[in-house]
């Protein structure tokens, strides 16, 4: 455990100490740093974002992402190659 501590500016203000290496809930991949939606999730999933490439998620991508529980890597990879639908 690599342990880090965050300063949240709140109400009732204070740090937060929380573990650098423990898995972000949406990519798997340890939150390294602490975002705006708090220490559970990376930095790069808060702002929905790949972590390598710093590209935005597509709609496809999120709702893969969040109706069927797939990390980000799974979700691009398994669009990769198809066509988007066409727009109604």
């Amino acid at each position: 455990m690599r342990p880090a501590v965050a300063d949240y500016r709140t109400f009732g203000g204070g740090l937060v100490e929380y573990d650098r290496d423990a898995p972000c809930l949406v990519c798997q991949r340890p939150v390294e740093a602490a975002s705006m939606g708090g220490t559970a999730i990376c930095p790069s999933c808060d702002l929905g974002q790949h972590r390598d490439t710093g590209e935005k998620w597509t709609l496809y991508e999120y709702v893969l992402i969040t109706r069927d529980k797939m990390t980000p890597q799974a979700a691009r990879e398994a669009l990769r190659g198809r066509a988007p639908p066409d727009e109604p």
